[in-house]
This record gives structure tokens, sequence and C-alpha cells, in this order.
């Protein structure tokens, strides 16, 4: 296999707008719900309104939930990909090189039509970041996506290992 081809091999085509169902459990809803709050405390502020009344208005009425965008594939990776690693002192543990590509992968994710092709190791990259930032629904209908197969293999390995265990005793009814 030349090197063409082995490029070629190394491009995958990524679905974007699967939109996540559970996505109360995510901070990026919790995250979108707080700019919402902080954006119509800013328009209130521009009315006129004074502080009181601002608080009245928002205890009165809170978000709702249709405000905050739908949170999909494509919002994910893109933030994911922006998030900064910060060490002990505040510090970014990127290099400027790595945070150009980034940048640069994220602005495509957010640019593209229904789908994207990218690499594998940008693919691997995206996987990496949203398994150590995003809860564990998120993470596992990401990779069901973008890694159907490394998905499957986990699945796999995880039914074989209850499939062997012994058969688990009756457990004792609770009193009453």
């Amino acid at each position: 296999m030349g090197k063409k081809d082995k490029e070629k091999s190394d491009v995958i085509e990524v679905m974007l707008d699967h939109v996540f169902t559970d996505r109360k459990n995510d901070p990026l809803y919790e995250s979108s719900v707080e700019v919402e709050e902080i954006n119509r405390v800013a328009r209130m502020r521009a009315q006129g309104f004074g502080w009181q009344a601002i608080a009245e208005e928002m205890n009165a009425s809170p978000v709702k939930e249709e405000a905050i965008p739908e949170l999909t594939l494509r919002v994910v990776c893109a933030v994911e990909l922006e998030r900064d690693d910060m060490d002990e002192r505040g510090k970014s543990k990127l290099t400027p090189e790595k945070k150009i590509r980034r940048t640069h992968l994220a602005t495509r994710i957010m640019n593209a039509g229904d789908s994207i092709r990218m690499t594998n190791s940008d693919k691997q990259l995206i996987m990496d970041l949203i398994a150590k930032y995003r809860s564990s629904r998120i993470t596992t209908q990401s990779w069901a996506i973008l890694d159907p197969v490394a998905f499957e293999n986990i699945i796999e390995k995880t039914d074989a290992v209850i499939d062997k265990a012994p058969e688990a005793p009756e457990c004792p009814e609770a009193p009453k």
C-alpha cells in the first residue's frame, strides 16, 4: 500500500447532526442555561430595569428549555476541541501548534454540512476529549457514531465478562 492509499484509508466520514437526548445531565446544557440567564439580565438592564425588577422577573419566569439550542455531536466536538487543558498554575498545556490545529478542526466541523471528512487521528483526539470531559451517556453516544467498530468491541467485551460470570445468588427478600 503506497503513501497515497494509506492517506485515503486514514480519512473517515463522520455524521455531525446526531441530537443527544440526555442533555440535562451534560455540563454544556448547564452552561447554556447560565449564558441565557446572563443574556436576559443584560437585555433587561439595557431596557432600564432595576436589579430588584430583574430578580423578580428571573424568579417568576426561569429560562425555558426551548430557549436552549439542541446539543448535537457537531457542538460537542467543537466545544471539546476549543477547550484549553490547563495545568495546576492555570497555564495552557497546549502548544500554539496544537491550539491552531484544534481551532481549525473545530471551525471545519461547525462549518461542515451534514458530515465531515477527517483523519483517524483527529477522530481519536475528539473521542479522547469527549471521554475526558463529558458524561458517560454523551461519551457512549458519541463513540457509537465516531467509531462504531471500537464501540461494538467494548460492548462485546463487557457482555463476554458478564456471560462468563457465575450465576449470582438470589437476593433475599427485604424484611417487612
